[in-house]
């Protein structure tokens, strides 16, 4: 997704995963965030959790596009956003979808997002696909326009909720493909 090379008036800060055997495995870079396109929503990362794909990654257990920005399970708040027909209202508190999909292609239109042929994931890009601040380990991140968002309520502490786009999500996607129990129990392996 193209972005205007301008400057925003926010800057941010992201830990850039160069791979296994760089010189330096991570490194810090601040710099500015790129302004909005349209349907995208700038938010602040209030925190970030660690999951074990990221430790896969980071132990070359899974191999990754490099460089990047690692993470996925966060509790980000809104900045600002350009999704006018949304009720996002800047300081929401948020959830997000994993990855963004297009909706279009056979695979969206039967419910598997996850497989769609155009599937962009967070913490899992290159640093130069899209905006370059599109993990959770960075103190913003741009979400693109198709990506879902959920308002956390205020009742639900960031460290609950924080893993809910990951590993809440692919409980529920498991739970969709597990037969129904006639007598209430289940083996789970």
């Amino acid at each position: 997704m193209p972005h205007a090379e301008k400057a925003h008036s926010v800057s941010g800060v992201r830990s850039v995963f160069n791979g296994i055997g760089s010189q330096t495995m991570f490194a810090a870079q601040t710099g500015f965030i790129p302004d909005l396109t349209a349907g995208e929503i700038l938010v602040k990362v209030r925190l970030a959790s660690i999951c074990m794909s990221d430790v896969h990654t980071i132990t070359g257990q899974r191999i990754e596009p490099t460089p990047s920005v690692l993470g996925h399970e966060a509790i980000v708040e809104v900045v600002t956003h350009r999704r006018p027909e949304s009720d996002l209202a800047v300081g929401d508190r948020l959830t997000f979808s994993v990855a963004d999909s297009c909706g279009q292609c056979e695979f969206c239109l039967t419910g598997l997002n996850q497989k769609c042929v155009k599937l962009f994931k967070y913490g899992h890009a290159k640093l130069n696909d899209g905006s370059g601040y599109n993990g959770c380990y960075a103190t913003h991140i741009i979400l693109r326009r198709g990506t879902h968002v959920v308002k956390i309520p205020e009742t639900i502490s960031d460290r609950c909720a924080a893993p809910i786009n990951c590993s809440l999500a692919t409980t529920m996607c498991a739970m969709e493909y597990v037969p129904k129990l006639t007598n209430g129990r289940a083996f789970v392996q």
